[in-house]
């Protein structure tokens, strides 16, 4: 399933997003 939502995302909006959650989660 996770796999399936990262795959259905172009690469600069899976990009924004991993860097979203990873900086939510250092601050």
């Amino acid at each position: 399933v996770v796999a399936d939502y990262i795959a259905g995302m172009t690469d600069r909006y899976a990009i924004a997003e991993h860097e979203r959650i990873f900086n939510a989660k250092i601050i």
